[in-house]
């Protein structure tokens, strides 16, 4: 298995069939490059860089705004335009050509380049400088399980005892997750509000957070009205509980982060339909190259931004919002 350059290094393997590369993520994610395609992407590189460096510039937003800077990503985007998904694989052709000695990368995590290091000149050499590097990797496998056939138990009442426990826990999760940024420049609570000074302000999320499912009952809420509902969230705790929170305020970043991360829970749980939008976290931010940082922002333009955005990645692979980010989210220890 490769693994990607960036903070979060995903895991991934590819294998040459049918006249192009095929590459399986870690995450679910899979991408194909035609062999011709990559020779005409190297070639592109070759013209513009020489062999100086040159950035992965995949990020998200500026491939679907015109104004990435020149790269891999852009190279791969001015192959197949408007298909930001297959730009966005950028992150693993890097990696595949580093192992066929065509690319040399600069060793750094952020701020990610490589140079040329030889430029195969025909189909047929690049192919086998490709298949020389895989012979020492294994078959990409199934990476996750057949799901075996299980008996369906009838759906939880919303009386049921077993559903308020999870709902339950649930808010108990979210909060831990929404309220536990390491930025500490930024930090949830105010420096002289001790932890054990908070129930008051925790008290008035989790009332929030627990009436979430109910809220959230049908799937007529639209995006408006969950971007909205966000910014009532982040004004009211700021409002009526002002002294608690840094700087005054229960940021946008940190609302959306509780909110969405509940209702994905309530989700996948069978408790709610599919909700409008996905939790937009540091996993997410990784996979996608954006530049939000949930952490700090504090604005609900930036955030519909990035949902957009995420949006964009998530349709070219055929899926919702909710899907696509419940495919390529990964705990860690999945792949243990």
């Amino acid at each position: 298995m490769a693994f990607t350059h960036g903070g979060r290094k995903i895991g991934f393997k590819w294998l040459i069939e049918n006249e192009q590369v095929n590459v399986q993520t870690e995450t679910g994610l899979s991408h194909a490059f035609a062999i011709d395609e990559i020779l005409s992407i190297v070639d592109w590189l070759a013209e513009r860089f020489g062999n100086g460096w040159f950035p992965l510039a995949n990020n998200v937003e500026k491939l679907g705004t015109n104004t990435e800077q020149p790269g891999l990503g852009l190279a791969i985007l001015s192959h197949t335009p408007k298909d930001i998904f297959h730009a966005q694989g950028a992150s693993y052709l890097g990696v595949i050509l580093e192992h066929a000695g065509i690319l040399d990368w600069n060793g750094k995590s952020r701020g990610i380049s490589w140079k040329l290091l030889q430029q195969p000149r025909r189909v047929d050499e690049l192919n086998n400088m490709l298949a020389n590097a895989t012979s020492d990797i294994s078959q990409p496998r199934q990476l996750y399980s057949k799901k075996k056939s299980v008996e369906k138990s009838a759906p939880l009442q919303s009386n049921d005892p077993r559903r308020n426990f999870l709902r339950s826990e649930f808010c108990l999760l979210s909060m831990g997750a929404a309220l536990s940024t390491r930025d500490k420049s930024y930090p949830i609570y105010c420096r002289n509000v001790d932890s054990s000074r908070r129930e008051p302000a925790k008290a008035a999320l989790r009332k929030i957070v627990l009436s979430l499912d109910s809220r959230y009952s049908t799937s007529s809420v639209t995006d408006e009205q969950h971007v909205a509902f966000i910014s009532y969230v982040a004004a009211h705790l700021s409002s009526t509980h002002e002294h608690f929170w840094h700087k005054g305020r229960f940021r946008y970043g940190i609302a959306q982060k509780l909110i969405n991360l509940q209702l994905k829970y309530l989700w996948v749980s069978g408790f709610i339909p599919e909700p409008p939008h996905c939790p937009v976290d540091g996993i997410i931010r990784d996979l996608t190259s954006l530049e939000y940082d949930w952490t700090r922002n504090d604005s609900a333009t930036d955030y519909t931004k990035a949902i957009k955005a995420i949006r964009c990645i998530a349709s070219t692979a055929g899926l919702s919002l909710s899907e696509w980010e419940l495919r390529s989210f990964n705990r860690r220890n999945s792949a243990t």
